[in-house]
């Protein structure tokens, strides 16, 4: 099972960027971030077995997930400087193997009630959050077994958020490789599908920004993270629950 191209290719983006269109109620106008990928060692071997067994109910997702975790252990994708805290902060994180247990789990205890009535889809053990974004809570969930109402659900990938933009009952990707493709294809258009948005600040306070474009080379390297912004919002993040122009 080889990885798709396309995402093979974006690893080797020598300077990524996200282009950010002028922002009105900013009064900013366009600029561009860098924004790195990071990419991880390989699994061990112990994690890599943990993962068989937990996938054992689908062999496809079990061969796609391999064949990933063999070669990086988690990435992140797009790591622009966070307004408030100065640090590289991904727009989408592809877990190490070792956090999904701990993910879910945090998943069932704190958010849980964005599951009230998809109990019968959502069943404990046939799912694991293995990605996230940030703001709103965002998680991204890969079924490893089971069905619901006649539909398969394993091997596909779902999105959850506190403040939703898409349905928790449609399928995000029909496949793992199907969401690194989608991604690699198009990292703007993947990342407004799921809602992200980063912060700008503005004259009269910080504003929610959303990418237009990406860029494989955007002649800046983001070396060192950025100081935080004078009287930062400390443990708060405006982004939950608030809605942004």
């Amino acid at each position: 099972m080889t990885i798709p191209l396309s995402f093979q290719t974006l690893a080797e983006h020598p300077a990524p960027g996200l282009h950010f269109p002028a922002h009105e109620r900013a009064e900013r106008d366009e600029y561009v971030l860098p924004a790195p990928h990071y990419f991880g060692t390989p699994a061990t071997p112990r994690e890599l077995e943990r993962l068989r067994n937990k996938t054992a109910a689908c062999p496809s997702l079990q061969a796609e997930l391999l064949a990933f975790y063999s070669r990086w252990n988690g990435v992140d994708l797009c790591a622009v400087p966070d307004l408030l805290s100065g640090e590289p902060t991904p727009a989408l994180c592809i877990h190490p193997l070792e956090d999904w247990d701990g993910l879910t789990a945090q998943l069932a205890n704190k958010m849980g009630w964005v599951l009230e009535g998809l109990e019968e889809m959502y069943v404990a053990g046939r799912y694991q959050v293995f990605a996230s974004s940030p703001g709103e809570g965002t998680r991204l969930v890969l079924f490893t077994q089971g069905e619901c109402e006649g539909r398969p659900l394993a091997g596909k990938v779902f999105y959850l958020s506190m403040d939703p933009v898409l349905s928790f009952t449609e399928p995000v990707a029909d496949s793992f490789f199907a969401l690194l493709s989608a991604f690699a294809d198009d990292p703007t258009a993947f990342l407004a599908r799921i809602g992200y948005t980063t912060c700008v600040s503005g004259k009269d306070g910080i504003y929610g920004a959303r990418p237009d474009r990406y860029l494989a080379d955007c002649g800046l390297r983001l070396d060192e993270p950025e100081q935080p912004a004078e009287g930062g919002a400390g443990d708060e993040d405006p982004r939950q629950g608030t809605l942004f122009d």
